[in-house]
């Protein structure tokens, strides 16, 4: 197999190994909070794995840091 080919595979196994765990917790995350369409967020988040996770966690502000009130 080519190098594309295996870089390929790399990517799907990683999207198939942590997609799930990061869609489920944005999923119960967005739906506990009451925020809008958690399906979809989840989908859109749980696809790009780990930097999707960390997407959601600065979005819900749990990445803004101890002077986040300006203290």
């Amino acid at each position: 197999m080519t190098d594309v080919s295996w870089q390929f595979v790399r990517f799907v196994a990683t999207v198939l190994v942590l997609g799930p765990p990061v869609a489920y917790y944005v999923y119960r995350d967005r739906k506990r909070r009451g925020e809008s369409r958690p399906l979809a967020w989840a989908l859109g988040l749980g696809v790009l794995g780990i930097p999707g996770l960390i997407f959601h966690l600065y979005l819900r502000g749990d990445f803004a840091g101890p002077n986040r009130d300006g203290e």
